[in-house]
């Protein structure tokens, strides 16, 4: 059966990292290895957009990997710089499936995101200073909980956590 990992990251606006890039490359190459064909992310800005980029990168080399972008609400993007805009929406025209949870916008929309790639995924990567006390990490707590397999990268000293 195939696996399902979701991405996620807690900076907003991380810069584009060769080094990241290429850790965010090996764990998904490794993931792949192990059976991990799909991967999962919310399209935030930042870390989750790096990520899907890598993502589809990996693609080219590797037929079995598959993104999926889970889109929380319909307009998502409208209120980011145009550059933001122009990378989510090439990264949704080359994904393999868009889920598009929920059409306008309310309060609770990311939380649910977060609960839909947590039900739907068997490994978490997530991009993030786990020490920061944040949503991100708040979402990491709750998928270990869940039982999870999590893997950490720290988006500043490229440490991996499993």
């Amino acid at each position: 059966m195939e696996k399902t990992c979701c991405v996620l990251g807690a900076y907003t606006r991380l810069k584009q990292s060769d080094a990241l890039e290429a850790v965010l490359r090996e764990q998904i190459q490794r993931l792949a290895l192990q059976g991990v064909c799909t991967f999962q992310t919310a399209m935030e800005r930042g870390a989750e957009l790096l990520s899907a980029q890598t993502i589809l990168k990996c693609k080219q080399t590797d037929a079995q990997i598959r993104l999926e972008c889970v889109i929380p609400y319909e307009e998502q993007a409208a209120l980011w710089t145009e550059e933001e805009r122009d990378t989510y929406f090439t990264i949704i025209a080359q994904c393999d499936r868009e889920i598009r949870l929920q059409a306008g916008y309310t309060p609770d929309c990311m939380e649910k995101c977060c609960q839909y790639l947590l039900e739907n995924s068997e490994y978490v990567l997530a991009i993030c200073d786990e020490t920061i006390h944040n949503e991100t990490e708040k979402i990491i707590r709750r998928a270990r909980e869940m039982g999870r397999k999590v893997i950490v990268i720290h988006p500043d000293i490229f440490k991996i956590q499993d």
